[in-house]
């Protein structure tokens, strides 16, 4: 369970680190295009406080039901239970929750 456990902290943690990355990254490359290093982190800030919040709204719902279902299902397969664990199926829930909310943002 340890190693599942683990497995699962550090796909968590892929999001964040790209985020980092992407805050280091972006606006060096701005200013080797010719904008002043405080046009630059303007630029991302305004970014990252609008595009990524509505790119990333979906996830709010995707990401819990992920979040939760990822420990159970775990389980279920350490504990050789396959026909629960082939009985929950998070992706076919949360990925048609993705796709309508998104479809919502885009009517509006």
């Amino acid at each position: 369970m340890v190693q599942a456990s683990f497995a699962i902290a550090l796909t968590r943690l892929l999001i964040p680190t790209s985020d980092f990355m992407d805050a280091i990254i972006i606006p060096q490359r701005l200013q080797v295009a010719g904008v002043s290093s405080k046009e630059a982190a303007e630029m991302f800030g305004i970014v990252t406080g609008i595009a990524l919040v509505v790119a990333y709204m979906p996830t709010l719902i995707t990401g819990s039901l992920t979040h939760t279902l990822t420990m159970k299902i775990t389980s279920d397969w350490q504990n050789k239970e396959y026909s629960l664990f082939y009985k929950k199926k998070p992706y076919r829930p949360s990925g048609s929750m993705g796709v309508g909310i998104s479809l919502w943002f885009l009517h509006f």
